[in-house]
């Protein structure tokens, strides 16, 4: 297992051929997932960014739900378990590695613990993305069908 601990990645991207500089800070719990917390970059081409210095920004950290996903490997179905901080809708989102949507859901979950079955049987073996969205939050997963 990782540290979970912010870790932090440099990026440099190019907008219609000039280069931009920026940031993200990412929580690694292990190899298989990631939740980006929060990101910056430079709007001014070719500038550096100023990063490290504790300058305010008005991106907040993002405090995430607590999700479960078994089996991983799964063969037809996939079970979602979420504990959600608030009560609010949550929507789960299977993606191919292209982005193509598979399927989509919405829950309703009350604050607190709530199950979801994704019946997945109709999709080729392969590696898929979860996504499971509600409010602010934004939570992925990779996820293996066998």
């Amino acid at each position: 297992m990782l540290d979970p601990g912010p870790r932090y990645l440099g990026l440099r991207f190019d907008i219609a051929g000039a280069t931009h500089y920026g940031w993200a800070r990412l929580r690694v719990p292990n190899a298989d997932e990631f939740t980006l917390m929060d990101y910056a970059y430079n709007s001014v081409s070719d500038e550096p960014i100023l990063a490290g210095e504790g300058a305010p920004t008005s991106i907040a950290r993002i405090e995430h739900s607590s999700v479960q996903i078994s089996p991983n490997p799964f063969s037809s179905t996939l079970s979602v378990s979420m504990s959600m901080k608030t009560a609010g809708v949550a929507t789960c989102t299977v993606r191919a590695l292209t982005g193509q949507t598979l399927l989509t859901r919405t829950v309703a979950p009350t604050s607190g613990p709530s199950s979801i079955t994704l019946d997945l049987g109709s999709v080729a073996p392969g590696t898929y993305l979860l996504e499971m969205q509600t409010g602010g939050e934004r939570i992925v997963r990779k996820v293996v069908k066998e």
